[in-house]
């Protein structure tokens, strides 16, 4: 495994009862999907999204940026985010931008069936 995330990836497919195996012989973004899924499914269910208090912010370095600037100054803090690196998209082949899109629609619909409002127009300004 190369990262964190790939890590993650890994024990949410055990978790549903995969062996490494398995996962070692399924599509490299079919496997990240799964855990894409699987998070935000867990992230709903845990009503989290609901919470008053709760944000849910995007990646990219505007989205971190703003938020960072946002509790400084609820905390009364001068102070500038320092710099965060942000990855460039990916490109994906039409099957798995496919397998996204449908993923992302479902979860949309998922999220609004439990009363929450799933950041689709965030993610869909990503990868445009």
């Amino acid at each position: 495994m190369r990262s964190i995330i790939e890590r993650w990836a890994m024990e949410a497919w055990l978790h549903l009862g995969y062996g490494e195996k398995d996962v070692f012989s399924m599509d490299y973004v079919d496997v990240l999907l799964g855990y894409w899924r699987s998070y935000h499914y867990q992230m709903a269910m845990s009503g989290m999204p609901s919470l008053p208090n709760s944000r849910i912010i995007p990646y990219g370095a505007e989205a971190m940026n703003q938020i960072s600037r946002d509790v400084f100054a609820s905390m009364g803090v001068n102070a500038e985010p320092e710099t965060f690196f942000e990855a460039s998209a990916p490109e994906f082949d039409e099957k798995h931008r496919k397998s996204a899109d449908k993923l992302i629609n479902d979860m949309t619909l998922f999220w609004r069936s439990l009363g929450m409002s799933f950041p689709r127009k965030q993610l869909d300004s990503l990868y445009s």
